[in-house]
């Protein structure tokens, strides 16, 4: 039942807009009221690739935060600092949490090397989440 409120909703919206383009067009005149539709379309059109560019930047920062710290990971992993190689994994991080929570360093200290504070927010989703592909994976 709750689809068929949001159907008729997507059917009545735009009958309820033209509707009231007509009596505005009525009030201010026709030329008036195409001048007042061009300009909202064309700020309507503004803002949506300004909030696009803003969505494409986070991602790409998000995206170069991930790509220098598992490459981080791959330069200290490669000569053994972080320890010895598990199989499978030709030294690369098994998870994005590896690279927040750290790798116990060799040594009697115990110290942790850490690769990222936290992992990034994925602009589209809101989320930090995130899609992963190895270079073994299918294609």
């Amino acid at each position: 039942m709750r689809w068929g409120w949001v159907a008729l909703a997507f059917l009545l919206t735009p009958i309820v807009e033209i509707y009231v383009i007509v009596q505005v067009g009525q009030e201010i005149g026709a030329w008036q009221t195409v001048a007042l539709l061009l300009i909202e379309s064309a700020i309507g059109v503004w803002l949506l690739k300004r909030e696009g560019r803003r969505t494409w930047r986070e991602l790409r920062l998000a995206l170069n935060e991930l790509h220098r710290a598992i490459d981080k990971y791959k330069d200290y992993a490669d000569p053994g600092y972080l320890g010895p190689q598990k199989l499978g994994t030709n030294n690369w991080p098994e998870t994005l949490d590896v690279l927040v929570d750290g790798v116990k360093l060799p040594g009697p200290d115990g110290k942790k090397m850490r690769f990222l504070r936290r992992i990034p927010i994925d602009p589209f989703t809101g989320k930090a989440e995130w899609g992963l592909r190895s270079y073994q994976d299918e294609p």
